[in-house]
This record gives structure tokens, sequence and C-alpha cells, in this order.
């Protein structure tokens, strides 16, 4: 594959994408532990606009590290706000048994959300928890996908734990945030026999040739592309996926056809 096509000449021309990007793993808000320039919706639609992502899947990082229902109203405010440009997760923190399926409940039913995300490593409670259960009933119940932080030794959310949760609850689509980070090869070997899980992309630090690596030896057509935006670089981590040595089908799958298929199916509206 050469990186002379015209997906690499409009990155280094400093043009939008020609297709509509998805990103399916993007923040909003603050966040205290990273810079996040401007991390809110406009702040972040600037960035979009500039890059060519159509539509950015986005949990509130105050409902991941504060409180659900205030976290979950300011991701719903952004999808009111800017219609069509924001697609929010519902989160579900377990560690309010009491509360967490009448949050879904009142996110999907009152706002219009259609996934969850879930990130045991900060709940610290391992995916295989008997407290995500309901939760994963609910998203089998209503057809919406889960997107999971997963993480290389990470007790809560390591490879071998986030795939035997996946054959546990095979009703449900998995996204697998960030691939395991530096358990790639791991994940591509667990992730190979469960059609219900996705592998996502986002990644401060990658090494040369890891999304040759994924796409020469998993289902191109079950890599989904994320950012963690905004505390990490939207452009860089587009440019991840562009300047592959892969073909301009497969880019375009894994930026926007593969994530596309998965929102549409959720009822997330998401067509150019």
């Amino acid at each position: 594959m050469t990186l002379d096509g015209p997906l690499e000449s409009s990155a280094l021309a400093g043009k939008p994408m020609e297709f509509g990007v998805i990103d399916i793993h993007a923040h909003i808000g603050a966040l205290g532990i990273f810079h996040a320039p401007r991390p809110d919706a406009a702040g972040m639609l600037d960035v979009m606009e500039r890059t060519g992502v159509k539509l950015a899947c986005i949990s509130a990082n105050d409902a991941i590290l504060a409180d659900m229902a205030i976290g979950n109203d300011l991701a719903a405010a952004a999808m009111r706000k800017y219609p069509g440009r924001f697609a929010p997760y519902a989160v579900a923190n377990p560690n309010h048994p009491a509360r967490v399926i009448g949050e879904l409940k009142r996110c999907f039913d009152e706002h219009g959300f259609r996934m969850i995300k879930i990130h045991p490593s900060v709940h610290c409670t391992r995916l295989t928890d008997p407290a995500y259960d309901a939760v994963f009933d609910f998203a089998a119940r209503r057809g919406a996908p889960v997107l999971t932080h997963t993480w290389q030794g990470d007790e809560h959310c390591g490879i071998d734990i986030a795939a035997e949760t996946a054959q546990r609850h095979a009703g449900v689509s998995f996204l697998w945030g960030h691939s395991g980070g530096g358990e790639v090869r791991r994940a591509l070997e667990a992730a190979a026999g469960l059609a219900n899980v996705y592998l996502e992309l986002a990644a401060s630090q990658v090494w040369s040739g890891r999304i040759e690596t994924m796409t020469g030896n998993f289902p191109v057509e079950r890599i989904v592309w994320g950012s963690d935006f905004p505390f990490i670089s939207l452009p860089q981590q587009l440019g991840q996926v562009v300047f592959a040595r892969i073909s301009d089908e497969a880019k375009r799958m894994i930026l926007s056809d593969n994530a596309q298929r998965i929102l549409t199916a959720a009822g997330v509206p998401c067509s150019d």
C-alpha cells in the first residue's frame, strides 16, 4: 500500500476526510487527570468539523468519575444542542446497584440513549462481577452495544476477563475499548471466536504496524475507530488509520462503515 492516496493527501493538506467519520469512543467534559482543551460540545465540534468526524459517541467524564445522572444529563444536553453530531452512552456505575437500572431506563426512555458505557477499572468492579449482570441483561433486552474499558494486566478488565464476559453474555455486542491496550495480540486471539466482540482502537501510545497487524489477523469488519477525544488528540488518532498501510476500503470500514452498522442496529441515527 502507498501513502499518497486521496485520504492521505486530504489529511496532509489539512482537509476533512471525504466521507463522514464516526468516532465510537469519545468523551465530553473536563477530566482532572488529563489536560483536555475545550472539552465542551462546541469546542469538540470545531475539531470534528476540521477533520471530517460527522458523529462522536460520547460518555461524560462526570458520569464516569462522579455522578451518573449529572454526567449523563451533560451528554444528553450535547445531543439535544447539536442533533446528529453527538450520540451519548449511558454510563452505568455498578457501585450503585439500587440506582443503576433506573438510571439506564431514564437515559433510554426519557433522553433517547441507545448505548451503554462501563469502566470497570475506574469503578473497581471486575467485569465478571454479578453487579454487572443486570446491566448486561438490560443491554441485551434493548439491543444496546456496550463499550467497556479493557487494559493489560488490569484485574477488573483484562482481555481474559473481557472474553469470559462476552461468552457469558452472547446476546450483547461488546466494544473492547483500547483493544486491551498493550494486550492487542492477546485481544486478537481472544476475540477471534467471539462474534459479539468488536475491537476499538483508541490508544495514546502505539507501536509501528499496529493497525496492519490487527487487520491482517482479525476480520476488518469488527474493528472500529475511537479516539478518547477530547483528552487525546483527535487528528493524531485519526492518523493512525489514515496513514496505515492498508487499503482505502479497509480504512473506510474502520473509520465509518463498521460503526454505522453497529449504531444503526442499535437505533442511533447516523446516516449521511
